[in-house]
């Protein structure tokens, strides 16, 4: 009798910390992340790209960046480098995907997400050997659905999406989160029986805007209001007690933390603001993980889970981000001054939030 072949589902994160989450000592509550750890194994020696699709191109290929043609992202290649070999701006035929090597094998891939790896006929994910696919072409959206801001072809910011290739809209009731992951769970209830598969959830939290529904911001309500040098000590702490940490290093040569005379230096308000972003960014974390749980859940129903490598990664860590550091941005100027402004907006539908480089410093 031939062995079962196992399924593979690869989740991939977006611009998250690794001290965000529970299994590296992190204080936002993932409890379907910590299941995994407890019950699979951590990885501490893990090196990806500085952005997001040369990592992706790294992950999907095997492959060093330029020779998947994504020397650096996108919208960002040097004028000196563009338009030579290396620096296509998308994956290129010269790689193989681990979908079209498994595709080839019997396997039935399938991947929600952002795809930001190339956007013309060819370079999309139909393109590359996914039977099914609902994706985000460009690098970021709107997490509610109602537009991007930077990418090729989105100088208006706007975000495409494809379901099975085909041009969709996202819908009124879009949550990012929410949506990729409703979409793998339909898509894996109707996979035919006995077909091993294998699936890529590409989140795009934690990427800015920062965005989450009200009720999880709510959550973390006062979590961060003493600053992000203290969150910074809290959360070496709790990597000494996940034990991923050895206990002779100093947290000076752990990292370059957040500076704790930058938040003594703001204003009340300028406090009151900073707490909320990190608020936010700990709600999508949050929300991401509860549709992990949800995966997890129906693959364990369906007596499949034990049967399936799960892997959990990020693809190239915290970003910390400034207004005017992506002003080069094709539509971000706009899209940013649009953006509704206020604390109590913050967050939320139509709000621009970016993540301040010292919490991103408290992440690593």
């Amino acid at each position: 009798m031939a062995p079962v072949r196992p399924n593979v589902l690869v989740i991939l994160a977006d611009d998250l910390g690794y001290l965000d989450i529970g299994p590296y000592g992190g204080e936002i509550a993932t409890p379907n992340l910590d299941r995994m750890a407890r019950e699979g194994m951590r990885l501490t020696l893990f090196h990806g790209a500085p952005s997001c699709s040369p990592s992706r191109a790294m992950l999907l290929s095997g492959n060093e960046i330029h020779t998947a043609g994504l020397g650096a992202t996108p919208e960002v290649i040097p004028p000196a480098a563009a338009g030579r070999q290396g620096y296509e701006g998308h994956l290129t035929e010269r790689v193989a995907t681990i979908a079209e090597r498994l595709n080839a094998a019997g396997y039935e891939t399938m991947m929600a997400g952002k795809w930001h790896m190339g956007m013309a006929d060819g370079q999309r994910p139909a393109q590359r050997r996914f039977d099914h696919s609902f994706a985000l072409l460009q690098g970021a959206h709107d997490h509610f659905g109602e537009g991007g801001f930077a990418g090729p072809k989105s100088a208006n910011g706007r975000a495409d999406y494809v379901d099975d290739d085909k041009p969709v809209s996202p819908g009124k009731n879009f949550s990012s989160s929410d949506a990729w992951t409703d979409w793998l769970l339909s898509r894996l209830d109707r996979k035919p029986a006995g077909t091993p598969f294998f699936a890529y959830l590409s989140f795009t939290a934690l990427h800015s805007p920062l965005q989450a529904p009200a009720a999880d911001i709510a959550a973390q309500a006062g979590r961060y209001s003493d600053g992000w040098a203290k969150l910074a000590e809290r959360r070496i702490s709790g990597m000494r007690d996940s034990g991923v940490l050895p206990g002779r290093l100093t947290p000076g040569e752990v990292y370059e933390g957040p500076d704790q005379a930058n938040w003594d230096a703001l204003s009340v308000s300028e406090r009151a603001s900073a707490s909320r972003e990190m608020e936010v960014y700990a709600a999508m974390v949050a929300r991401m993980d509860a549709n992990i749980g949800r995966v997890l859940d129906q693959l364990e129903r369906k007596g499949e889970l034990n049967n399936t490598l799960v892997l959990f990664l990020s693809d190239n860590g915290p970003s910390g981000e400034l207004a005017q550091t992506y002003a080069l941005m094709p539509g971000f100027r706009e899209r940013y001054a649009s953006a509704r402004k206020g604390i109590d907006a913050m967050g939320l539908s139509g709000s621009f939030v970016l993540r301040n480089p010292q919490w991103a410093k408290a992440s690593q």
